[in-house]
């Protein structure tokens, strides 16, 4: 029968298996994890099956991994973890939470185009229409405070797993103390954020509409608060999902998903590789 090993195991599978022989040697026997990895059957045919594969060490640095073996160690990485016990599947749980006058049609845009920018399996699900609080309105500035709005729907949103997060969808121009307006907002320790379709609309500077950009801004500011609200600060990479927008142009210049810094950094909050099907996750 099969046992469990570590989250190291599969992360180190999955990381580095496509590389050469060296990087199959150093990677998966030699390191520290390798002590844990040991203990699953996948790695006592794995092993032994490379091991037999493996030329002289003089021979190995120029040389790439087989095709074959690739494909025969992933089903055996995959057989060990669907015959564990203990496996688990790990799905991100999104809700997303329409708050005041928001056009449905473009929640369900949201929704459907959502997990192309995410790196992992998501079950995206829309939430009873809230309504935005009044006393969050500031009339000096004609804007509606963000954190306000967030702190007030955080009270009756229950998330009950730790794969759960919720995004609230306004369609009203926010601001923050200190800053003259922002396309959204989080909050980490409640695994929520907020973001404003008002400024992601041409029509808000007096431009023409345009639906498929304006849905691409969409989908990477969601992306954006959905990081934040995951653990994740803010990116130096221009390109990367999680780069400070400071206008439109920097979300436009921008793609909708995350570097590779940051993917990293989501191992932190999952302890597992990210993949974009359900898989099983050894506890």
């Amino acid at each position: 029968m099969c046992t469990s090993s570590s989250h190291a195991s599969f992360t180190s599978l999955s990381a580095y298996i496509g590389g050469s022989y060296p990087h199959i040697y150093r990677r998966i026997l030699r390191q520290k994890c390798c002590n844990y990895f040991k203990k699953s059957c996948f790695l006592n045919i794995a092993e032994q099956f490379l091991l037999t594969k493996l030329p002289h060490r003089g021979k190995i640095e120029n040389m790439r991994l087989p095709k074959y073996i690739f494909i025969i160690t992933l089903l055996l990485a995959s057989l060990s973890l669907a015959c564990s016990a203990e496996a688990r599947v790990i799905d991100e749980h999104i809700y997303l939470v329409p708050a005041g006058n928001v056009d449905k049609k473009a929640v369900e845009a949201i929704r459907k185009a959502l997990p192309a920018g995410l790196p992992m399996s998501v079950n995206i699900e829309i939430s009873p229409q809230e309504k935005v609080l009044e006393s969050a309105y500031d009339p000096s500035r004609q804007q509606y405070n963000a954190e306000t709005i967030l702190n007030d729907i955080s009270r009756r949103t229950r998330l009950y797993s730790a794969n759960e997060s919720a995004l609230v969808i306004v369609d009203v121009d926010l601001y923050s103390p200190g800053l003259n307006f922002v396309f959204g907002l989080s909050d980490a320790a409640k695994v929520m954020g907020i973001i404003s379709l008002a400024r992601l609309k041409n029509e808000f500077y007096g431009g023409k509409p345009d639906n498929k950009l304006f849905l691409e801004r969409v989908i990477k500011e969601a992306v954006h608060e959905l990081g934040h609200a995951w653990g994740l600060s803010h990116c130096s990479d221009k390109k990367c999902v999680m780069y400070f927008s400071n206008s439109l142009p920097d979300t436009d210049r921008k793609r909708n998903t995350f570097c590779h810094d940051c993917k990293k950094m989501l191992l932190v909050r999952y302890g597992a590789p990210l993949f974009k099907t359900s898989l099983p996750v050894l506890k």
